[in-house]
């Protein structure tokens, strides 16, 4: 059984990321700085929002760190109903070197989004919601 879960980075975790200076892939804005993420423990996954776009339909920008290589998503999101969120994929970018098909890349990524909810916020409520994909 897997262990995906939202937390905050510790002082020493956030530090690490700091000190790796990895480019937000978000239109190359500044260096990622995690405050919280969505994490499995088993596999060494993680993945959290890296920028919302500023104009309409606000598209979110996810960074992924799956078996040491580096992956981003850019999503949009749309409200089924009050409690369904519906997710389609805008853009991959996939890392090279990943020794692992696109699809099972993508399918950890959607594994995490289950768990992520809402925000991703640690012990929120709000995360408690129905998660759905047209990818």
């Amino acid at each position: 059984m897997k262990t995906i879960v939202n937390e905050y980075l510790s002082e020493e975790e956030r530090n690490e990321f700091k000190s790796k200076k990895i480019p937000n892939p978000a239109f190359g804005l500044d260096y990622l700085s995690p405050i919280i993420w969505t994490i499995d423990k088993d596999n060494h996954t993680f993945m959290f929002e890296c920028y919302q776009d500023r104009e309409p339909p606000h598209d979110l920008t996810f960074y992924m760190e799956w078996h040491g290589t580096s992956n981003s998503f850019k999503l949009h999101q749309k409200w089924l109903d009050s409690n369904t969120r519906q997710w389609s994929l805008v853009k991959s970018e996939i890392n090279p070197s990943c020794n692992e098909s696109k699809q099972a890349v993508i399918a950890a990524f959607k594994e995490l989004l289950l768990v992520y909810g809402f925000k991703g916020i640690p012990n929120d409520k709000s995360n408690e919601i129905n998660i759905v994909f047209d990818f």
